[in-house]
């Protein structure tokens, strides 16, 4: 019946279901898929161990203060915000105190007072009495050894060790006292490194307690002394009163020698200690002096190391033979005539004269000189006229004139001279010469003149023409014009040959120059004759 179904083409009804066939290959992995909702939380684990300990945390608020307490038994009372010991001495490392506070201790500091302000006038420990005799502060030492009954000190750069003050506007006073009892012993001692001071602002005394002056020094008994020695104690200087004298004696550190003597009736011995009587000043030795004037009334005499002064007529007499010696220069200056007046020779100096009266006249040439305002002549034979000759033979400040007039002379014969040479170059050496007017400094040298000048610069023709220059001992540049009329001469000759070479050269020129004409001239006329 099937297949006469199926040949008809109609469908039949569907079969059952075969066998399931084997399973077919995996196919490809599929996309993932979205996370599903979160599920229940299940039950708590087990407590695990117990970890490390954390860092300690803040501290918390201050809780509220206590109720006080009831007040226990104490021997101090409290006043004004002082505490105050009531009962008796105190004692500090002793139990038996004998005063209001008595310490005890066998340390190096038994009572240490630190004031630990910046500023302002304080005290690390201030005593006060009010006593009339008693003591503020007083420091005992009982054993032996050099130990100190009171020891001040300070580290400040301004600081006071130790500062006494004696604030009473009356009275005698002490600010300090000082006081031993052993004859060897020092009632005040000052030490302290090289360069430090002891200062008292009013008078001291020594031996006194009312100075009359800055410094009075005045002996229990005796005669007062002052000695100054050096630290080795080998020299010294005293100074001392005795009787009614003052001393002043050098010591070499044994013994003394008097030097300067003063008594009481104006007196000065000076070499001796009993000056003259008659004589305000007793000089026994040799003096030197850079000044000393002697006067009675209007007499008067000046002595310095320069001068001789007397303001009166002065007379020098000599029982025996005048000698005035010099080293250099000597000169006798008068405001009219000097007149030097001897048995045999008498010699007059004025203003406008120097003469020597005698039957002859003697001069030592090696030693000849004279001065004058005018005129000089030196030992060395050189002459000034009106100025000092200097290094030169002659120097005249002015102009000169001899018979005549012309050039000074000078030794020119052949037969003097060798390595005789022509000159060459004078016209190219003369004007490379500058000529300039000028005027000299005022006052800058006695040989300068005023005025208007005409000349040369030395330094300049030193470049030029260096035999022309010379230095003086001054150190200042001279001109000294040697052989210039040789230089024109040749000058003027190297000018002549360079102006004949050039008229030369413009005559043929010249000539040249007419033949070109000549010859235009004469082919013009050709031309025309055409």
């Amino acid at each position: 019946p099937y297949a006469l179904f199926a040949l008809s083409g109609n469908e039949g009804p569907q079969g059952p279901p075969g066998p399931a066939g084997p399973e077919g290959p995996a196919g490809p992995k599929g996309d993932k898929g979205d996370k599903g909702d979160t599920g229940p939380q299940g039950p708590q684990g087990p407590e695990g161990p117990k970890g490390p300990k954390g860092d300690q945390g803040d501290t918390g608020p201050q809780g509220p203060q206590g109720p006080q307490g009831p007040q226990g038994a104490s021997p101090f009372e409290l006043v004004n915000g002082n505490a105050v010991y009531t009962q008796g001495n105190v004692g500090v490392g002793t139990t038996t105190p004998g005063n209001a506070l008595v310490v005890t201790s066998a340390g190096t500091r038994t009572i240490e007072a630190v004031n630990t302000a910046s500023g302002g006038t304080t005290y690390g420990l201030f005593g006060q009495s009010a006593s009339q005799t008693g003591i503020g502060v007083r420091g005992h030492a009982t054993s032996g050894g050099p130990n100190y009954g009171v020891w001040g000190s300070t580290e400040s750069i301004s600081g006071t060790g130790v500062h006494g003050s004696a604030t009473a506007a009356t009275g005698t006073t002490y600010g300090v006292f000082g006081q031993v009892s052993s004859a060897s012993g020092y009632a005040g001692y000052f030490i302290g490194p090289s360069g430090s001071r002891n200062y008292f602002q009013r008078s001291v005394g020594i031996g006194t307690a009312t100075p009359a002056a800055d410094l009075e020094v005045r002996p229990v008994s005796g005669n007062a002394d002052l000695l100054l020695r050096r630290a080795d104690s080998t020299h010294g200087f005293n100074l001392g009163a005795s009787g009614t004298k003052l001393f002043f004696a050098h010591t070499d550190g044994s013994s003394f020698s008097d030097l300067v003597a003063f008594t009481s009736d104006g007196k000065v011995g000076i070499g001796t200690t009993s000056p003259s009587p008659g004589h305000t000043l007793d000089v026994v030795g040799s003096t030197k002096t850079t000044g000393l004037e002697i006067a009675s009334g209007t007499d008067r005499l000046d002595v310095s190391p320069t001068l001789l002064k007397a303001y009166k007529d002065f007379t020098v007499d000599v029982a025996s033979k005048l000698t005035v010696t010099s080293s250099q220069d000597a000169e006798i200056s008068s405001g009219a005539v000097a007149r030097v007046v001897g048995a045999v020779r008498t010699a007059v100096v004025s203003p406008a004269l120097i003469e020597i009266v005698a039957p002859t006249v003697v001069v030592d040439a090696t030693a000849f000189s004279v001065f004058s305002n005018r005129f000089t002549l030196t030992s060395a034979s050189n002459m000034g006229l009106d100025t000092s000759p200097g290094s030169w033979k002659l120097a005249v400040n002015g102009s000169a004139a001899k018979p005549g007039g012309g050039s000074w002379s000078v030794l020119s014969d052949a037969r003097l001279k060798h390595d005789v040479r022509p000159l060459e170059g004078s016209l190219e050496r003369l004007l490379a010469l500058r000529g300039v007017t000028f005027q000299y400094h005022n006052g800058a040298h006695p040989l300068t003149r005023p005025g208007v000048q005409t000349g040369f610069i030395a330094q300049e023709v030193q470049g030029t023409i260096p035999e022309w220059v010379e230095t003086g001992e001054d150190g200042l540049l001279n001109l000294s014009i040697s052989g210039f009329e040789a230089m024109t001469v040749e000058a003027l000759r190297d000018l002549r040959a360079e102006k004949d070479a050039e008229i030369a050269d413009l005559r043929a020129e010249l000539a040249a120059v007419n033949a070109r004409l000549a010859a235009l001239e004469a082919a013009l006329s050709a031309g025309a004759r055409r």
